[in-house]
């Protein structure tokens, strides 16, 4: 095993913590197929699962919650997030209002979702009310990917271990 990798099982809810992190801050790193991987070690018990989704949550809450203060403290007339048409940003100002919790969670399955909590800041959406939807959309996001790396894993084994029993005494 190389150095790299001994250190990411070593460290791995760390790594993933300040991954998860800076992609939702808004860093264009993908987070996905990290989350995957995630679920097929966790499945290989190399690691554990409970902390990374610990990871992924607490990272979701930290940076999200930051762009809902960003939101709700308003942004200078020439920042680059208002740089936009009027009617975009009244469209999803109208669209947060009325739809917050949908639009909330799915918003944790499209790239650039710190634009949602930033919206719903700008919305005037409630702490409450924003970290229980935030809490729900971070989990479903985080488990629905995790969850089909552990359970990819574990179909693929289990295939590639019965066709290695069936081959077997083809080789002899």
């Amino acid at each position: 095993m190389t150095n790299a990798a001994q250190l990411a099982l070593t460290h791995g809810a760390s790594i993933h913590f300040m991954w998860i992190l800076a992609q939702q801050a808004g860093a264009p790193i993908p987070s996905a197929p990290v989350l995957i991987a995630v679920g097929s070690l966790a499945s290989s018990r190399r690691l554990r699962l409970a902390s990374s989704l610990i990871a992924t949550f607490s990272a979701c809450l930290l940076a999200n919650g930051f762009w809902y203060r960003v939101g709700r403290q308003g942004w200078p007339e020439g920042h680059r997030f208002c740089r936009t048409n009027g009617k975009w940003q009244a469209r999803a100002l109208k669209l947060m209002r009325g739809h917050s919790a949908a639009s909330m969670l799915l918003a944790k399955f499209v790239a650039g979702s710190n634009f949602a909590s930033l919206l719903a800041g700008k919305a005037g959406v409630s702490l409450p009310m924003f970290l229980t939807y935030e809490s729900i959309g971070s989990l479903t996001w985080s488990g629905t990917y995790i969850a089909v790396g552990y359970l990819f894993t574990v179909t693929c084994i289990g295939r590639w271990r019965r066709l290695y029993v069936r081959s077997w005494p083809l080789a002899l």
